[in-house]
C-alpha cells in the first residue's frame, strides 16, 4: 500500500505508524495535513521487537480519538472483526467521516484493483477541498499491533 502510494502521489510524503501512540502524535501534530488514513485497527501485521505476535486490540481508542476531531479527511476502515465494525464505521459516519469498509488485503492484486481506487479518489477529494494545499500528507497508515 505504502509503495503504491508513493508511486502514484510521489508529491505527498506517506507515513506509516505501526502503534497506537506513535499513530496518536503523528495525526496530532500533522492533522490540518492528513488527506487519508488507511486504519488496519484489529489487524496484527508486524511482531513485536521480542519477536511475540500480540493479541490485535479492537483499535477503539483510536477511533474514538477520531470521532471527537473535525472530519476532513477520509478513512479506509480494514478489519476482521465483523461483530465491532459495524458499529465503529456507523459511530464515524454520524460523526460526519467519510468511511469506508474493507476486508483486509488477501491477495497483493487486491490493493491496486480494490483498496487505490478508493484510496486514490479520496485523496484527490480532499486535496481539491477548500483551504488545503499541496502540502498535505498522502496518508497516515496505522496497523496497531495490540
Amino acid at each position: 500500500m505504502r509503495e503504491c502510494l508513493a508511486e502514484r502521489f510521489f508529491m505527498f510524503d506517506v507515513v506509516s505508524c505501526c502503534d497506537e501512540g506513535s499513530f496518536i502524535a503523528t495525526v496530532k501534530e500533522n492533522f490540518e495535513d492528513v488527506l487519508l488514513i488507511s486504519l488496519f485497527h484489529d489487524i496484527v501485521t508486524r511482531s513485536s521487537p521480542s519477536g511475540a505476535w500480540p493479541e490485535p486490540g479492537p483499535g477503539f481508542e483510536i477511533l474514538d480519538l477520531l470521532g471527537h476531531w473535525e472530519a476532513s479527511f477520509a478513512l479506509i476502515l480494514h478489519s476482521t472483526d465483523n461483530r465491532n465494525n459495524l458499529p465503529a464505521y456507523e459511530a464515524l459516519k454520524a460523526k460526519g467521516w467519510r468511511v469506508e469498509l474493507q476486508s483486509p488485503v488477501k491477495r497483493l492484486d487486491q490493493v491496486r484493483t480494490e483498496w487505490f481506487p478508493l484510496a486514490r479518489k479520496w485523496i484527490l477529494e480532499t486535496a481539491a477541498a477548500p483551504a488545503r494545499d499541496q502540502t498535505k500528507k498522502a496518508a497516515t497508515e496505522l496497523d496497531i499491533p495490540g
